[in-house]
């Protein structure tokens, strides 16, 4: 079977599979369920669903009120909180690497090799689905990166950031490597070839928990709405009055006044966004970058400053954004034509300057967004303030927003999720890159802010 049927049986499989699961647990849906802890506003043209989830993760589903969709009263709405609620809450705890019940963090600490590891179907669908992304993209995308990432600092494991040695390069890459995970659907169940190897579910889950929000809401009897979850964005109908739904794409650099581009959705379309805008170090002079290419063990050398990519599935669009990340501009747009992906990317030049990759389906306009016209998403800063500065530049590199009328929601995973007057508003807590330096981190923003000042003060006078 070659790769683009692989990877149409895999998105058949996960629907399927969502289809069953959703359906046929009644019972377990109503023992999940914490739907007080979705917040809902009640607005004109639609009603919006919002909270948090795996961690510090925003949240934001929004259902039109038309005529394909039902009377949104209040016991509409409270099933549609506790399926949203039920649906994210189940992804936190079979994938999150946080949870040490999940599936994946018990799956991490066993340490028999050549021995299946039972899970749960739903855990075992997403693998399979990151199995067949890693083959198609010949190990660009590998839920096995992590010791690597850690290496360089850049993941969980924080430290001082400076060049690994050799040996231990090789030593992180020895643990490395997809072809080491399988995976078996019937009964589900994964086994590792090596004692050392973990899996990170970080770039498909929220994805897929995305496509199983969509799921629910279209059981639901809900054919217009918009589902974002920490910025992979999926829409389904039309806005309300026969629009359609816009999502904006932030441009590097990002600041104050950031360009977007509009981007507007199909009816039923998915896109997903990887950026390294602020995520990475300079030693003498050479900038390593937070994507560490599997194969090499070392930070990409291309200058790709974003990626983002639409398709029908959400766990495709996320999943794809980050293997075009890892294989650069030549190498990316090859892959998006081989699998059918939309694509804009965004390429930093040598000399500072910017160059733009787009296919004919990823139809843009541009805006300037600002804080006046297109403000952050609120709420989450005063809540959580402390996870806010954990996670302050873990996800600085977010480039994916959506315009609910004139509000920008946060981005995915590894990209910019809001500037406002020059701070970062972090969603991201499944990327599994909680950092130690936070201080240090937060000084080097204030540098950055105090520099940009006084250039500013230096133009203007």
């Amino acid at each position: 079977m070659n790769g683009k049927l692989q990877l149409l049986a895999a998105q058949l499989l996960a629907f399927l599979c969502s289809a069953i699961i959703f359906t046929g647990s009644p019972t377990l849906l109503a023992q999940e369920t914490n739907a007080d802890s979705v917040d809902i506003e009640d607005r004109e043209d639609s009603v919006v669903f919002s909270g948090r989830t795996m961690g510090p993760i925003q949240y934001r589903v929004v259902v039109a009120r038309s005529s394909r969709n039902p009377t949104l009263d209040d016991a509409a709405k409270s099933k549609i909180a506790a399926a949203i609620e039920s649906e994210l809450s189940m992804v936190n705890s079979l994938m999150s690497t946080y949870v040490p019940s999940s599936d994946v963090s018990k799956f991490n600490r066993f340490e028999q090799v050549n021995q299946w590891f039972p899970v749960d179907l739903k855990t075992a669908t997403v693998v399979n689905l990151a199995q067949t992304h890693a083959a198609n993209s010949e190990g660009a995308f590998d839920i096995t990166v992590g010791p690597l990432v850690n290496l360089w600092s850049f993941g969980s494991d924080q430290r001082t950031r400076t060049i690994p040695d050799k040996e231990d390069i090789a030593a992180a890459l020895a643990k490395v490597g997809y072809q080491n995970l399988e995976v078996r659907i019937e009964p589900p169940a994964l086994l590792k070839k090596i004692p050392a190897m973990e899996i990170d579910l970080s770039a498909i889950a929220k994805g897929w928990a995305v496509d199983r929000v969509a799921l629910a809401l279209s059981e639901s009897g809900s054919s217009d709405f918009l589902v974002d979850v920490g910025g992979e964005v999926r829409s389904g109908g039309m806005k309300a009055g026969d629009t359609a739904w816009m999502v904006g794409v932030i441009e590097p650099p990002p600041g104050k006044n950031s360009v977007y581009q509009k981007v507007e959705m199909g009816l039923d379309q998915s896109i997903a966004t990887s950026g390294d805008y602020q995520n990475f170090f300079v030693v003498d002079g050479t900038m390593y970058s937070h994507t560490i290419d599997p194969k090499t063990g070392w930070p990409v050398e291309h200058g790709l400053a974003s990626v983002s990519i639409i398709t029908e599935a959400c766990f495709n669009a996320d999943a794809a954004a980050t293997a075009v990340s890892v294989l650069g501009p030549a190498a990316g747009i090859e892959y998006c034509e081989q699998y059918g992906f939309e694509y804009l990317m965004i390429e930093r030049l040598e000399d500072g300057e910017f160059k733009e990759y787009r296919s004919d389906g990823f139809a843009v306009t541009t805006a300037q967004s600002s804080s006046d016209s297109v403000p952050a998403s609120k709420g989450l800063l005063s809540l959580f303030l402390g996870a806010l500065v954990v996670t302050l530049l873990v996800v600085a590199g977010m480039a994916v927003g959506v315009i609910f009328g004139r509000e920008r929601i946060k981005g995915s995973c590894g990209g910019i999720a809001s500037m406002d007057q020059g701070s970062v508003s972090p969603e991201c807590s499944l990327c599994s890159q909680p950092t130690d330096e936070c201080a240090d981190l937060k000084k080097e923003i204030k540098r950055r802010q105090a520099e940009r000042a006084m250039q500013e003060q230096g133009s203007d006078s």
